[in-house]
């Protein structure tokens, strides 16, 4: 995933370290 549709997909940056999912996406870039 792209960290910008990662972003503009939560709305708020700051939600991603309370999202396990996403976390794990970013960092398996």
């Amino acid at each position: 995933l792209d960290q910008r549709k990662i972003e503009d997909c939560m709305g708020d940056p700051e939600a991603d370290s309370d999202n396990p999912v996403l976390k794990a996406e970013q960092d398996a870039q």
